[in-house]
């Protein structure tokens, strides 16, 4: 399979240790492709991130700024508020989409796996999505962004390092330049806003996100079961 503009991959984004790794699993196992090149297997606890979109993601940052922190995993407002200007501008766009070998990145992404439905549910994870969007959202018109939105509490953190990170973000401006990215040109349909917390707890809030991904809703026995099979303190 080639690349097609046409295409309409997913887009998970959110803050670095705010859910989006359970969530790109939980996504997973339900059938939705996240990559050949995926840093472990469905069944671990792990960043489940392509490494081709990952490697993309950071050449694009580092591109544009000079010796920022790895990921922008920092809570120093300057960077992001640098990345800002960068891309505010057309030419910047163009510079950082012409350093995408998008024909050879699709093909690392989707290494020896059967083609995958172009109309079905497949993208990539990466907290970089939500800085990064406005460039993929050039090369691919039609793409998809499902955010994760999580609440910061010290209940909700869990039990990671990533999740410590996200605890020490002390204002709410670095969160949110993650859990609320740029999504401007995106279709409103298109776009979709997980509550992580509330999904993990209520049914009919994760089923909304399986209506958007055109699945059909899970009952109450295996929505439990799937949580079950996939929850990180195994």
């Amino acid at each position: 399979m080639k690349f097609d503009s046409k295409m309409s991959p997913i887009l998970i984004c959110g803050c670095h240790g705010g859910g989006t790794s359970y969530t790109t699993k939980l996504l997973r196992w339900q059938g939705v492709f996240a990559g050949a090149d995926t840093t472990c297997s469905m069944f671990e606890r792990a960043t489940h991130e392509s490494k081709c979109f990952q490697i993309a993601n950071e050449t694009m940052l580092q591109t544009a700024l000079t010796d920022c922190p790895v990921g922008l995993r920092t809570s120093e407002l300057s960077w992001f508020q640098k990345w800002e200007q960068k891309i505010a501008s057309d030419s910047m766009l163009e510079t950082l989409k012409s350093h995408i070998d998008i024909e050879l990145l699709f093909s690392n992404y989707l290494g020896d796996e059967k083609p995958i439905n172009i109309n079905g549910n497949w993208g990539w994870k990466d907290p970089r999505n939500s800085l990064t969007l406005p460039i993929w959202k050039t090369i691919f018109p039609e793409l998809r962004v499902l955010v994760v939105v999580k609440e910061h509490s010290e209940e909700k953190l869990g039990k990671s390092s990533s999740g410590s990170w996200f605890k020490s973000q002390s204002t709410k401006y670095v969160r949110q330049k993650y859990m609320l990215p740029n999504v401007a040109g995106v279709k409103p349909e298109n776009i979709f806003y997980f509550k992580f917390d509330l999904a993990l707890k209520e049914l009919n809030v994760f089923n909304g996100m399986r209506r958007w991904l055109n699945l059909p809703d899970l009952s109450q026995d295996k929505f439990t079961a799937l949580l079950e099979k996939t929850r990180y303190d195994k």
